[in-house]
């Protein structure tokens, strides 16, 4: 993979993981924002953006930031909201689309940032 990418601008979105893959100690962290750390890979166009702490959490902080009740899409707790993310079919949960696209129609700060991020990288 990665001579695949090598010349190539390479993105990644993951969770902040206890174990993280050997190549990631090539990365330095140049920002942290909204719960999002950018991490590069110097002298490459590869760059990954570390979503902290976990993703469920993460989303359930930026609801609380922009008065999103995550109760109004079904989700009373994280673990529930976990358990549905790790669904195969979570691409077809309308209830966690739902919730998403409210999240992201009231602008909440950690998928402002995270969009900026992305849009930066692909006119760099």
């Amino acid at each position: 993979m990665e001579k695949k990418f090598q010349n190539r601008l390479a993105v990644g979105i993951v969770d902040d993981d206890k174990q993280k893959p050997k190549q990631f100690e090539f990365f330095r962290e140049i920002a942290l924002q909204s719960g999002i750390r950018k991490v590069i890979k110097p002298e490459s166009r590869h760059m990954i953006f570390v979503i902290c702490p976990a993703f469920e959490v993460w989303i359930f902080e930026n609801a609380k930031q922009v008065d999103i009740a995550p109760a109004q899409f079904g989700f009373a707790n994280i673990k529930y909201f976990k358990q549905k993310c790790k669904s195969q079919a979570v691409h077809r949960d309308q209830a966690v689309k739902g919730f998403l696209n409210t999240l992201k129609q009231k602008n909440a700060p950690g998928l402002v940032q995270l969009k900026t991020w992305i849009e930066e990288s692909n006119r760099g």
